[in-house]
């Protein structure tokens, strides 16, 4: 069903105490390889800064046989080499995560980063950092010496690495319905997703879920989320995989046509000369149907879904006085809340998910841009000339081959432009990302993709101390009258903001209200409030939740 493309280096299993910490909602700061100028093939590897007093020292690895870091490469616990450090200060070493698997990776490797280059301290519930080697810091593309970080923030050793700070589960669970992964680190997976987040996991998780079962399905996301692709994998690891996979936009369906376009009708009716059509729900006999944008169909036509929705998929064809059946199996789309369908529409989707934003797994971004890339260089072979020569045969964390085959050539992209789409706040997602990358490459010039700076048009990349303004529902109005809230603070109104997607927000932030403001992209806290007044959701008490 997928056929495997390479094999996992080396790997680390995961013990069942740890497992069950990272279920109970733990999650750790952490350091992400967004780009390397130098060793692009370890983006996306992450370094986690373990709770508690120590500082962590971000460096370049001893050289080898040397004396030093490396003496315990890949163990966050080694010690920093210099006299100076105090003895609580240990080093930052990375790793690739998978769910169930760990391969550590080491330090730094980059040339122009010195042995101690950053000084990581959590403070106050946050994060600061201070630059201790020669290679230039830029936080936020700011210049800076030092800095506090919240998740999001990016940091850039000029000309060297990119970082990403995040906040994710320190372990991930091993997968529960997925089968055996068998691509290479960063890669899209057999079906084509791409990324390693751990939001990307548990998508991967939930379609294997879906598949098993074989119930109807929706799923629901912002638009250029990556919903078809989710429904695509749904299917192919199903037991329908052999029968092609039908799609269909429902939002495109003539509105006096649909019953005609769903289940088709006899020859001669509703008029003479009208040829006979087996509709789309008899095509997909046997096979998953995935029809996006359900949630544009008229609600009196949902209704005509509910029939063939329940066990046996018996529906009739317009003229037919006879019944049929289709066994199929429905994965709907929507962009849309979901609450919006029928009710008792909804009712009939057992199986539910959500594709993640790019917001939500940022870290995931320069793995989309290469792969982006390559499919442009597919369509247009100028574009190869941003590509530099394919990398050997892998190592594992030791240095050894492994014997997996070459990996693709990764993209000469310049570390602004990585910053810059890193940080960029998307509302159309992979469609407006795949656009930046088009422009780029249109204006760029010599043998490197450029950063080009955005339209006028365009609101400016994100950055943790002013995000985006979004988008605002016209008739929307503030509640007014929260004591809690200046009376004037922010005239803006309130976004188009689920009451599922604050809520989901808060938990991530533990309710810290700072928090969960810049995770959904609001420009202060009052915007929270408001939200949180329209949607009937209680402020938590307690200390600190509004810092």
């Amino acid at each position: 069903m997928i056929a495997p493309d390479a094999t996992l280096t080396t790997s680390s299993p995961v013990d069942g105490a740890i497992v069950s910490r990272n279920e109970a909602g733990f999650q750790s700061d952490a350091l992400v390889i967004v780009w390397s100028a130098f060793a692009p093939e370890r983006t996306g590897e992450v370094a986690f800064l373990e709770p508690g007093p120590q500082a962590h020292m971000l460096g370049r690895a001893a050289a080898a046989g040397g004396r030093g870091p490396d003496a315990a490469l890949g163990d966050p616990a080694a010690r920093s080499s210099s006299p100076d450090a105090p003895p609580s200060t240990s080093r930052v070493c990375f790793l690739r995560q998978r769910p169930g698997i760990e391969d550590p990776r080491g330090q730094l490797q980059e040339p122009g980063v010195s042995r101690e280059q950053l000084l990581f301290v959590a403070r106050d519930g946050g994060l600061s950092v201070e630059r201790c080697g020669r290679c230039a810091l830029l936080v936020n593309g700011e210049p800076r010496d030092t800095a506090t970080l919240t998740p999001g923030d990016t940091l850039m050793l000029r000309g060297q690495v990119l970082l990403l700070y995040v906040r994710r589960p320190r372990y991930l669970p091993a997968l529960r319905f997925y089968p055996r992964v068998t691509w290479s680190f960063g890669a899209p997976d057999p079906i084509g997703l791409v990324g390693e987040s751990p939001a990307i996991w548990q998508l991967r998780d939930d379609a294997a879920f879906f598949a098993q079962g074989d119930r109807h399905a929706l799923i629901t996301g912002e638009s250029g989320t990556g919903k078809e692709l989710v429904a695509r994998t749904v299917h192919a690891l199903s037991q329908r995989a052999g029968k092609p996979f039908l799609s269909r936009n429902a939002a495109t369906l003539p509105s006096g046509l649909i019953d005609a376009e769903l289940f088709g009708n006899v020859k001669n009716y509703p008029n003479p000369g009208t040829p006979e059509r087996p509709g789309i729900i008899g095509q997909a006999d046997g096979t998953t149907l995935f029809l996006d944008e359900i949630g544009e169909m008229p609600l009196e036509s949902q209704a005509h879904l509910l029939r063939v929705l329940d066990a046996g998929g018996e529906y009739q064809r317009l003229g037919d006085p006879l019944s049929r059946r289709s066994r199929f199996c429905l994965v709907a789309a929507t962009n849309r809340s979901p609450e919006l369908l029928k009710h008792d529409v909804l009712s009939r989707f057992a199986y539910r998910t959500m594709t993640p934003t790019l917001q939500a797994r940022r870290e995931d971004i320069p793995l989309l841009v290469c792969h982006l890339l390559r499919g442009i260089a597919a369509r247009h072979p100028h574009v190869a000339s941003f590509f530099g020569p394919a990398a050997g045969g892998a190592k594992g964390s030791q240095g050894r081959e492994t014997g997996q085959p070459s990996e693709p050539a990764w993209p000469r992209v310049a570390m602004e432009l990585i910053d810059a789409l890193v940080r960029w706040p998307y509302t159309l997602h992979l469609r407006e990302l795949e656009e930046h990358l088009v422009r780029a490459v249109m204006k760029s010039r010599g043998d490197m993709l450029e950063y080009e700076p955005p339209r006028a048009t365009s609101s400016p990349p994100r950055t943790s101390v002013e995000p985006p303004t979004i988008a605002v529902a016209a008739g929307d109005e503030a509640p007014s009258g929260r004591r809690d809230s200046p009376p004037e603070p922010d005239r803006s109104s309130v976004p188009l903001v689920t009451r599922e997607e604050v809520l989901s927000a808060l938990e991530r932030t533990g309710w810290i209200i700072r928090r969960a403001y810049r995770e959904l992209g609001l420009q202060s806290r009052y915007q929270l409030y408001r939200l949180m007044d329209k949607h009937g959701i209680e402020r938590a008490s307690g200390p600190g939740k509004d810092d």
